[in-house]
């Protein structure tokens, strides 16, 4: 999915469009069943798998929204040389 076209809107709408757009259970139930009305079902299992294999480059720009949306930042792993927790400091 181009970055431009996620970039162009607000993040708040992208975040959840893009939560419904590639959200699994929900492509290969409730919108499988209404495309096999209208379409093979070769076709709708080719756009279905086509859809979620974006799903890994999306999951990604998806976390960089969240975390704009909701001000959030990736924990520091364990072990990492940056530190997050005040020094503690003597008095005389």
């Amino acid at each position: 999915m181009d970055r431009r076209l996620v970039d162009a809107k607000e993040p708040q709408k992208m975040v959840v469009f893009l939560r419904y757009l590639f959200n699994e259970s929900y492509l290969r139930e409730a919108v499988r069943d209404d495309w096999l009305k209208l379409y093979d079902k070769e076709f709708v299992e080719d756009t279905v798998s086509r859809i979620l294999s974006w799903k890994p480059d999306v999951q990604k720009m998806l976390e960089s929204l969240e975390e704009t949306v909701y001000l959030t930042r990736k924990k520091v792993k364990r072990g990492s040389s940056l530190s997050l927790k005040p020094e503690r400091r003597s008095f005389p």
